[in-house]
């Protein structure tokens, strides 16, 4: 009957759709397992000694104040002070 017909055609759709999945699920795995191993490689590369050369250098306190009285600290120590005054465009 037609209706048997259909229902193996739709069986055959269901275990090919099943395979595909599968499938995919599969591949899945395998990339997130390679995610998990590129990032463990990509850690134990950042605690390596490259990690201190490719960090930027911050400015601490402590170079702050060993500045030479003639090269005043960029920021001033009082916040008294009034800040200039911007020529209003327009």
């Amino acid at each position: 009957t037609a209706a048997k017909r259909l229902a193996e055609k739709v069986a055959i759709e269901l275990k090919a759709e099943r395979q595909k999945a599968d499938r995919l699920t599969a591949q899945v795995r395998k990339l997130e397992e390679e995610k998990r191993a590129l990032g463990t490689r990509l850690t134990a590369a950042s605690r390596g000694p490259s990690a201190e050369r490719s960090r930027v250098a911050s400015r601490t306190p402590s170079a702050e104040r060993s500045r030479p009285q003639s090269r005043p600290p960029s920021r001033p120590q009082s916040g008294n002070r009034t800040p200039p005054v911007r020529p209003q465009s327009g």
